[in-house]
């Protein structure tokens, strides 16, 4: 084991030195796989999330009692992006931890992501999980997984024409609701939606409603209401529909 230590030239004030260490050892052939692995694809934020790390040597045996390192990070979900598109900086960590692998070398990560705060009530997310698995004798092997976590089964879209217009112009909002799993459109949903103005508070935004409503999915899953803004000013539409296992879903 090596350390490194930089200290602050003289005269410098409010630094201190920085220490750290790091291991040399004879390069070796990989003997552990780590297989990191999401009980779905899929999860909503009010379930437990369950991911299974299988840890085994190349010869066939497993690793047992081995420490498992774990770190979870999340990006906010856009439309229609590609697990191939997962990679990059600017995730947010959430969670991160140890635990070790049981006797056939298996270890279960669990959490739940409703419980992880979030900004926006509506926000979904793409979830990374990296582990780390140390064996005896300083192996090491790492895996990954990723999913997504979503509002419910129902994933809501919507979008209004036209995008800018005049106080006393009618205005019409559009919904299109899908299954996330099946990609089918969801007839006879009932789509709640209301539209008000915003107005800012240094980074706090507030929003007085003004038109509120009810509007019910066709069979191709859309929805779509019209109202007339009476004043000029930034306004902000958000609809809201209920999925069969009682998860409330919306957008704005």
């Amino acid at each position: 084991t090596y350390t490194l230590s930089a200290f602050p030239e003289k005269g410098s004030e409010g630094s201190s030195a920085i220490t750290g260490s790091f291991v040399v050892a004879a390069y070796r052939k990989p003997e552990v796989q780590v297989i990191v692995k999401p009980t779905r694809p899929r999860f909503t934020r009010r379930e437990t999330v369950s991911v299974e790390v299988t840890a085994r040597y190349y010869f066939g045996l497993p690793v047992a009692g081995a420490k498992v390192f774990y770190w979870v990070m999340r990006w906010p979900l856009m439309e229609g992006e590609a697990v191939a598109e997962w990679e990059g900086e600017g995730g947010e960590g959430v969670l991160e931890g140890e635990t070790r692998t049981d006797a056939s070398g298996r270890a279960v990560l669990r959490f739940s992501p409703d419980r992880l705060t979030a900004e926006g009530p509506f926000t979904e997310f793409r979830y990374s999980v990296y582990v780390t698995v140390e064996a005896a004798g300083y192996q090491f092997a790492e895996g990954q997984a990723h999913f997504r976590v979503t509002q419910g089964d129902w994933q809501v879209r919507l979008w209004c024409e036209p995008s800018f217009g005049r106080p006393e112009e009618t205005v019409t909002a559009k919904a299109q609701i899908t299954h996330w799993d099946m990609r089918k459109p969801i007839p006879n949903a009932v789509a709640q939606w209301r539209a008000g103005t915003v107005a800012w508070q240094g980074n706090k935004e507030q929003v007085q409603w003004k038109h509120r409503g009810q509007s019910r999915t066709n069979e191709k899953g859309e929805a779509q209401w019209s109202f007339a803004p009476l004043e000029s000013g930034e306004w902000k539409i958000e609809v809201t529909v209920t999925d069969e296992k009682g998860n409330l879903i919306g957008a704005t």
